[in-house]
């Protein structure tokens, strides 16, 4: 074989050799990018308000899937539809790539395919499941509700599978005597009760999770006579003497000639002679007036009357109605007829020219709007400058004492009030050291 048949020969081998290994790595190639025609997922869930994704499992039989995850979990309150992303991973040697909707197949509890995307070997899919509530018809369902064993008041019930909170009304006969929402399974309507007085109670309650209500479950009747209602607390309740009046002190409210104080767990409260008592409103008992609230109990402190709109105050321990006195531990003061005289006070000044001399008698004051000074004869300054045990301060126009820097609006000269006392200060540097006031405390520049 000469030498040019020779290389002929061996380009030949070279060219075979080649293509064969071109061919193989080919192969090799394509393997790695196998593509998962469908995917098969098997769901199985606890429906339930608030589920977590803990509460969903998933898997897959899938050729080419090498893991499921539920990933999260949202829209999980009753009524809503939850919506679960779960991660399936491919095997190294297989894709999902070009999967759609259509190529995911669900097993197991009932759900839907939602949205589907694919990221390098990892398939997402969005599963959507029923509504919260919808398969289970007892979800909101109340069992039975009941009246307590000791005969107090207090009431109870079967708690709902999904509920969050219940509605809860008493019912004496046909109206409704006070309706209550609360998220334990227990509440006790003693003192509604001991204000219905005499009757025929019974409760209702309802289940609710988010905006949905679950249906009226009802309590036998409680038929409350006399006796249950003294072992409730005493009060034998004929009429009130909310039904008589709806005054306050001074204007007609019910006065009781006889009668005694009594005392329980919550509080004091008064049984009229005819056995009655007093709810939402005044009554004045041997020349003094009290307050006694909407479950007939005295009303200690400051008062505002729900009918003058004024303040009153009830001695703390008595609950009588204090008048003409400094009350508060001396911090405000009550007129003859029991009021707050900050509502009826009128302010003095406010259109002088100048300095005047105030009542050497009176008291500093002060609510949530700042220090004001109350005068002997009940008023006090706005606008205007007052002396007070020898120093001068200023009141602005609602009669609150001012404090810093004021340019009078008289002279239109400046001075300085101390930011603590509020006291016109003279004959010294202020404002840290920067500026001089002279002896009737006006700036000099």
């Amino acid at each position: 074989m000469n030498q040019s048949v020779q290389k002929k020969t061996l380009r030949s081998l070279a060219i075979f050799f080649l293509t064969t290994a071109m061919a193989l790595g080919s192969t090799c190639s394509a393997r790695g990018d196998e593509k998962i025609r469908s995917v098969d997922l098997h769901i199985e869930y606890e429906l339930a308000n608030n589920m977590a994704k803990s509460d969903v499992e998933a898997d897959s039989g899938s050729d080419g899937v090498d893991s499921v995850v539920v990933s999260s979990i949202k829209n999980v309150e009753y009524g809503q539809r939850p919506r679960v992303v779960v991660k399936v991973r491919a095997d190294r040697d297989y894709t999902f790539r070009g999967l759609s909707n259509r190529d995911i197949t669900l097993s197991g509890d009932k759900a839907s395919v939602a949205k589907v995307s694919v990221s390098g070997r990892t398939l997402t899919v969005s599963i959507s499941l029923p509504k919260i509530g919808t398969t289970e018809d007892t979800a909101l369902e109340v069992g039975d509700v009941y009246w307590g064993d000791d005969d107090d008041g207090s009431v109870g019930w079967d708690q709902a599978d999904d509920a969050n909170r219940y509605e809860v009304k008493l019912m004496r006969g046909s109206s409704t005597r006070e309706t209550i929402q609360t998220s334990g399974t227990r509440y006790n309507f003693r003192n509604a009760i001991r204000g219905g007085g005499r009757g025929t109670y019974s409760v209702k309650v309802r289940a609710i999770a988010g905006s949905y209500k679950g249906k009226w479950v009802e309590s036998d009747d409680w038929e409350i006579d006399e006796d249950t209602l003294k072992d409730l607390g005493g009060k034998i309740a004929g009429s009130s003497s909310e039904s008589r009046t709806s005054g306050g002190p001074g204007n007609g409210s019910y006065s009781a000639t006889q009668g005694a104080w009594m005392k329980d767990g919550n509080g004091w409260w008064y049984s009229n002679a005819d056995r009655s008592y007093t709810v939402n409103n005044w009554q004045k008992i041997n020349n003094n007036w009290y307050y006694f609230n909407k479950d007939g109990y005295m009303v200690t402190g400051w008062l505002q009357s729900p009918f003058s709109k004024k303040w009153y105050y009830l001695d703390p321990s008595s609950g009588r109605m204090m008048t003409s006195q400094w009350v508060d531990n001396g911090k405000y003061y009550v007129d003859a007829n029991g009021i707050w005289i900050s509502d009826s006070s009128s302010g003095s000044g406010g259109s002088g020219s100048g300095k005047q001399n105030g009542s050497e008698q009176g008291a500093w004051l002060k609510d949530k709007s700042g220090w004001w000074y109350c005068n002997a004869d009940r008023s006090y300054t706005k606008n205007n400058w007052q002396k007070i045990e020898g120093a001068w301060y200023f009141f602005d126009r609602y009669g609150y004492r001012k404090t810093g820097w004021l340019q009078s609006p008289f002279s239109k000269k400046w001075y300085y009030l101390d930011p603590s006392s509020g006291r016109m200060l003279t004959s010294r540097w202020v404002d840290n050291g920067r500026y001089y006031v002279d002896a009737d405390g006006v700036w000099k520049p």
